[in-house]
């Protein structure tokens, strides 16, 4: 992995009904390549991720940002920040080329013109945004105006994790929320915005939540770690890192049913070169497929 001789991927803008979406970028970074595919044999995956020489394979922090016609603005995660030590970037390959406030700047956005951030789980790789360091050392919500909704489930993990995925949760980025009184529990399906939603969906961790978009009878999910990557569209390619991977497949095979047949658009979290597609399904020689076609116009 050679993070200088990759480059970084341009933000890309897309209309669903009378929403505007742009994916923006918080940078990149590495995970294991066996654990972001679990069961599926190096020697498929690497054909559609290649990993380094300490077997990394390079991921996305696409964050996407939702324009309403009134004004309203949806953030869907916040990337990794900035609160890490160099020991860290260098395990995580951790590149910061761009980050979420660049891209937000190059759309005309302020952190404080944010209404609602929307962690599809508290991860540290997508909630490592929600806060900064005050000049004091201090933390305080990057987004000052915004109510940060999270699944009353999440919130309950992220505090009380099972030992699997502990590492995964940093309290520093989702505690300082309910001292500045901006968080917003929520349990279940919840209508953020008009024609802006989030839905529970556990597998990959007990709170995740997926963002859904409709609008005009256009659509468009947010998957979250559901679905990280293009890679992982096929229901049975899913990372070791799933708590519990039966439901991954069942939700993700749920959620693919309506997209397929809707023709709605998918916005991956983790892919480093094609975040926003269309999927088909394809059946040959009875086996099912999917095909994926990039969409979105470059900013």
């Amino acid at each position: 992995m050679s993070p200088s001789s990759l480059g970084t991927r341009p933000i890309l803008a897309l209309k669903v009904g009378d929403l505007q979406v742009h994916v923006l970028s918080d940078g990149f970074f590495g995970l294991d390549g066996g654990a972001m595919f679990g069961v599926v044999p190096k020697v498929v995956w690497e054909k559609k991720l290649p990993a380094d020489e300490k077997n990394r394979v390079r991921l996305g922090l696409n964050c996407m940002l939702v324009t309403a016609p009134d004004g309203t603005r949806i953030l869907a995660d916040t990337g990794m920040g900035e609160r890490w030590s160099d020991k860290e970037r260098a395990l995580y390959a951790i590149e910061r080329d761009v980050t979420l406030m660049s891209t937000l700047a190059q759309v005309g956005v302020k952190p404080e013109q944010i209404d609602f951030v929307v962690n599809s789980h508290l991860h540290f790789d997508h909630a490592g945004g929600n806060c900064v360091t005050r000049d004091d050392g201090t933390l305080a919500p990057t987004f000052p105006r915004a109510s940060y909704i999270e699944q009353e489930r999440e919130w309950e993990e992220a505090h009380h994790p099972h030992e699997r995925h502990r590492a995964s949760y940093r309290k520093d980025d989702f505690d300082p929320l309910v001292e500045s009184g901006l968080l917003r529990l929520v349990k279940g399906t919840a209508e953020i915005a008009p024609g802006v939603f989030v839905d529970h969906c556990p597998g990959h961790c007990p709170g995740h939540q997926v963002l859904r978009l409709e609008s005009q009878g256009e659509g468009l999910v947010y998957p979250g770690d559901l679905m990280p990557t293009g890679a992982h569209v096929r229901p049975a390619w899913n990372m070791g890192y799933d708590l519990d991977v039966v439901a991954t497949v069942d939700g993700k095979r749920a959620l693919l049913e309506k997209v397929t047949a809707l023709n709605w658009t998918i916005c991956f979290d983790h892919d480093p070169v094609a975040p926003l597609v269309k999927v088909r399904r394809e059946s040959k020689d009875g086996r099912e497929d999917f095909i994926l076609t990039s969409v979105g116009d470059p900013v």
